[in-house]
């Protein structure tokens, strides 16, 4: 409403000659009427009926429950009012049991997919991504299990967030469902399924009580490659960096400066001929780069950064 203006449409309709109260009147039933070119095979006739009954303060029975209301809709062999029965669409390794439209509590399965986020994809933001998965998913009609509750969310673990602008080769996502998938099917439909820049690297069925994501990945890997921007005195500062007990940096946070300490989230750092790699607990390889190199967090997020590989706990 910032910019309307009833004076530029009073304009309008006097240059045209049109009168504002003819299109906001009431219509009469036998005139034609703006949406008679649409039809739902219920002829107009029923529907003007229907509304004298409105009026009346009278009530149509439901047809799939009481008499049927003749509104010419019906053939009664393949048109009926029924109700929609809704199952899952994607084939299983194991056939699910007869008349199990809910699932048990013992069928627990997961999934663990590895995804890639390559090219513009790298500017959706976490929250956007757990979209991504989640409308795919659905659209694959894939047996995701729900949380209990008055709000039912899927059981869907994330990884904890990756900065926007950084590319990554390994997201991984946990899904549980309640019925066992055909693991090859589901990789090949899901990533047929994701937008552009989105790929499905590898999937696979582990324990249904496997850790989260978060809780189960050990330290994941970025590649940051060579830039005219990396300092001369690079391979002194991973080396300082990598012998200091603590590493304090001041970033901006809500146009506040805050103090923290970088160290405990770098396992290890390398700088090879093609690329500075950091190996980190957790944090932001933005932070940790920007530190390394004396560079604004702008200018490091425009220099390619890859999550490359994870390592999960059970790997030790």
């Amino acid at each position: 409403r910032d910019f309307f203006e009833f004076s530029r449409w009073e304009e309008a309709l006097e240059r045209h000659n049109l009168q504002l109260e003819f299109y906001l009147r009431a219509r009469a039933e036998n005139e034609v009427l703006p949406w008679d070119h649409l039809s739902c095979g219920i002829p107009k006739e029923f529907f003007a009926a229907e509304r004298a009954m409105a009026l009346r303060l009278e009530y149509t029975p439901d047809c799939r429950e009481g008499k049927c209301s003749n509104c010419g809709v019906c053939d009664f062999e393949d048109i009926r009012m029924r109700y929609a029965e809704a199952e899952p669409n994607l084939p299983t390794s194991e056939p699910a049991p007869e008349a199990a439209d809910t699932p048990v509590a013992e069928e627990r399965y997961k999934v663990r997919l590895q995804l890639a986020k390559r090219g513009k994809a790298r500017f959706v933001s976490h929250l956007e991504f757990m979209t991504v998965v989640n409308r795919a998913l659905r659209r694959i009609k894939a047996p995701v299990r729900y949380s209990a509750g008055f709000h039912p969310h899927p059981r869907i673990s994330f990884p904890d967030a990756l900065p926007t602008g950084v590319e990554s080769e390994a997201e991984i996502i946990d899904i549980e469902l309640f019925h066992a998938p055909d693991i090859d099917l589901f990789l090949t439909r899901l990533d047929a399924e994701l937008p552009e820049n989105f790929t499905v690297q590898n999937a696979e069925e582990i324990p249904w009580n496997s850790p989260t994501p978060a809780a189960a990945i050990r330290t994941s890997t970025y590649r940051v490659p060579t830039n005219p921007a990396f300092p001369a005195d690079l391979e002194a500062r991973i080396e300082q960096a990598l012998q200091a007990e603590s590493i304090i940096y001041t970033r901006m946070k809500k146009e506040k400066p805050v103090e923290v300490d970088l160290r405990p989230d770098i396992a290890d750092l390398h700088l090879h001929h093609d690329a500075l790699e950091l190996t980190l607990h957790k944090g932001s390889p933005v932070v940790i780069t920007a530190y390394l190199l004396k560079a604004e967090h702008n200018q490091v997020r425009s220099m390619g950064i890859c999550k490359s590989r994870v390592t999960m706990k059970s790997e030790i």
